[in-house]
Order: C-alpha cells, then structure tokens, then sequence
C-alpha cells in the first residue's frame, strides 16, 4: 500500500483499480460461500466486520494456486486402481479437494473496500538518501514552527477526528512526492497555492491541505514541523492505544526489559560523549513517536537494531547534524519492539528530570494462532499517574483495560477491567 501514490502519477489510480477488482472477486466469493454452501453460518459472519484494505493480514486473503491444487491433488486425491489388472487406472477423489477448497475459502473475510485512508507512509524507510523529507530539505530551506503556533495548532488537531487526522497526515505525504520535484518555489509561498497549481486530482486530498484557513495558508518552509507535528498527534490520539497490539507481538522477560533500557541509556541519555541535545529525554520521546508512526504505516519487521534508524537524518529536526548521530552507537539487541518500553522509560526520565508529577503506560499481549484458525491477540494496557512528595511517588490516577480481537480478527475491542 506505501507505493499508490508515490509517483504522483496516473498509474496510481490504475494500481487502486487492480485492488478494488482483486478485493470485489474475494468478497463475491465470500459471500456466495456464507449465502450458498454454507447459510446456517451466515447470521455468525455478520458479527465479523469487514477488513479495511489497509489492515488486511495475509490470513485474511483466499491464498490458491496452481501450485497447491496440484500438491493437494497428487498428496492426497490421487491413488492407483489396486484392482487385479487395472494397475494404470487413476481414481481421483474429487470431493478431497473440494473440502480443502471449502476450508480455504471459510478462512478469508469480507474486504471493506469504500473505507480507504490515505495513511500511507511513502518515504524510503532502507535508505536515507532517497527520503522525501531530506529532499525537501535540500530544496526549500526548512524552519521550525513557533511555540505558540506549535500550540494552536495541537489545539486544532488534537480536536480532530482520528480518520480525518490520519487523511491529512497522508494527503500531506502525497504534496511532498510533487515538493520533491520542484526547483525552486517560483512564488509558491504557501501550501494551498501549490497544490491548486502543481498536483492534479487534488480534490481527492483532505480539506485541511486546500481550504481549512488554519493549515492551508502555511506557508512551505514550514511544512515538515507542521508535518512532525501531526505525527505527534496521530500518535497520542491513534497509535499509543494499539501499541500493546503492534510492539509487543512478543513476550518478554524483566531481565529482557532491563537489559534493553540499560543499554538504551548507556548509549542516549547517559552518555556524556553524545551532544547534549541528543541527551534530553523529550527529545527521545517525540523521535521515537515519529519512528512507530512511520515505520507502523509500512508494515516494517519490528525485529531489526534501532540503531539503524536511530543514526538517519530524516527522523531528527533540521538542527541535529548527522556527525551527532554518529556518537550514538546503540546495541544491535535493541531492536524497533522495544521502542514502547523505551517510551516509558523516557516520559519516566523527564518527570525525574522535572519533579513533581509523574506518568507511566504499560502493556502486554499475547497472539496465538491454532491451526489454520485466524490469528487471536489478547491484552491489557495500565495507565497511572500522581505525584512526588519528599522522594515518594503517590498514585492520584490508574486505569486498567483489557483488549482482544477474538471473534473480529484485526479489530481490537477494549474494555475495562
């Protein structure tokens, strides 16, 4: 999905066709399995809720090729006439392979495919050079948005729901694939001007981008702070509630945890070799919030070192220089996975750092899978707060929520334990 817009051309909507046609076929299958063959089982599906393109699993597509029917059909469904004399005769089970046929197709979901977000993160995540961000950089000089307006526009967004959230952070990574393409500004000082005279089809983009008064007129110098900023949102309002579902696939240890935050502060915001700015812990919390948003939005492998995204340019603000990031050596064992444990483990470090109040968010989760029954995850997430009094942390606030995706596979529903 990172790639339909990525070209800012025609062949985007072409691409767009072939999954609409390709998601029709399976839902046509779908339903003529629950309408026909099976029709007691239909009045259950309907508790299933169709799956989003976007957060469609490979569990949830009809996988079926020549390739298997052919496997299935020699393993299984043919045998030899063991009859005296009819050696060379064939018999074929025709009704095994129409079970596994029914098997697979009961396996599959229905496709929503009217509900299409344009979340799509389209920035080369294995190469820093090829990055839309530091190729606007390099074209049009940068500048972070003021405190106050940093702080009306937070106002705004946060105030925003989280679909059309998610479209304007996209509609803005469909502007920066034509800002690469530019020049110069030739007197495009804003971003609604260059919309309205470089990008065709903009209708389809979010209002925000051409016509809500407070985004549009920004001018384009500061459109990668505006577009750090709705990452932070999206963030807090979209992303910190699923993180238990998209961080902690995996079980671990505290031994595993300490080990992972040790190291994590040995080599960020306890190593006095590093710049200082690379040591304050707020600054660790908003990187690592803009890493899970991107690198969630690609479906990236979680297992893989931070470090190699950690040392990349395009994920710092234009005043960190990469000879800074070269002081940072992070263990190789601290992977993308941990980065919700790291989170905490920052917010931690600054209340230290502030005194006075303090917050903590925990979670944990564990997805099984039997056979070839749809995958289930099953969770909760803690949120506490309070206050330090003379060395002591006082609890004002706590919650604790449960979580599972049991009987809707790829929608977690959340409630309060």
């Amino acid at each position: 999905m990172k790639n339909l817009l990525t070209h800012g051309e025609d062949n985007s909507l072409l691409l767009l066709g072939c999954i609409r046609t390709l998601g029709n076929l399976q839902n046509e299958i779908y339903r003529y399995v629950q309408n026909i063959v099976d029709p007691n089982s239909q009045r259950e599906k309907l508790k299933t809720k169709p799956i989003r393109i976007q957060d469609i699993r490979p569990e949830h597509l009809l996988k079926l090729n020549e390739s298997i029917i052919s496997t299935k059909f020699h393993e299984d469904a043919v045998v030899p006439n063991y009859e005296y004399g009819k050696s060379k005769d064939i018999l074929y089970d025709f009704e095994e392979i129409e079970i596994m046929l029914k098997n697979k197709v009961g396996e599959i979901c229905e496709l929503d495919l009217d509900t299409m977000t344009y979340f799509n993160y389209q920035f080369e995540l294995y190469n820093q050079e090829a990055s839309l961000i530091n190729n606007i950089r390099r074209r049009i000089k940068q500048v972070k948005l003021s405190n106050d307006d940093k702080r009306n526009y937070s106002i705004i967004l946060s105030e925003m729901e989280n679909d059309e959230l998610c479209n304007y952070l996209g509609s803005l990574d469909y502007v920066f694939t034509y800002l690469t393409k530019i020049v110069t500004e030739n007197g495009l000082k804003t971003i609604q001007k260059f919309v309205q005279q470089t990008i065709p089809y903009s209708s389809t983009l979010d209002s925000n981008v051409i016509r809500e008064k407070s985004f549009c007129n920004v001018q384009l110098k500061y459109i990668i702070s505006l577009y750090e900023l709705i990452e932070q949102i999206v963030f807090d309002k979209v992303i910190k509630n699923h993180l238990a579902q998209i961080l902690s696939k995996e079980t671990f240890t505290d031994e595993e945890r300490v080990f992972v935050v040790k190291q994590f502060l040995q080599a960020t915001i306890q190593n006095e070799r590093v710049p200082e700015a690379i040591q304050d812990p707020g600054i660790w919390i908003i990187v690592m919030k803009r890493l899970i948003v991107r690198v969630t939005a690609t479906n990236a492998h979680l297992d893989v070192p931070l470090q190699l995204y950690i040392q990349r340019t395009d994920f710092w603000n234009e005043d960190i220089l990469e000879s800074d990031l070269e002081t940072i050596n992070i263990n190789e064992k601290v992977e993308l996975k941990d980065m919700n444990s790291l989170i905490t483990m920052s917010n931690n470090q600054k209340q230290q750092q502030s005194g006075g109040v303090w917050e903590s968010h925990s979670s944990s989760s564990k997805t099984t899978k039997v056979d070839n029954q749809p995958s289930q995850t099953v969770g909760s997430e803690a949120d506490a707060k309070g206050i330090i009094d003379q060395g002591k942390t006082i609890v004002t606030d706590s919650q604790k929520v449960g979580f599972t995706d049991k009987g809707h596979p790829g929608t977690l529903e959340y409630s309060k334990q």
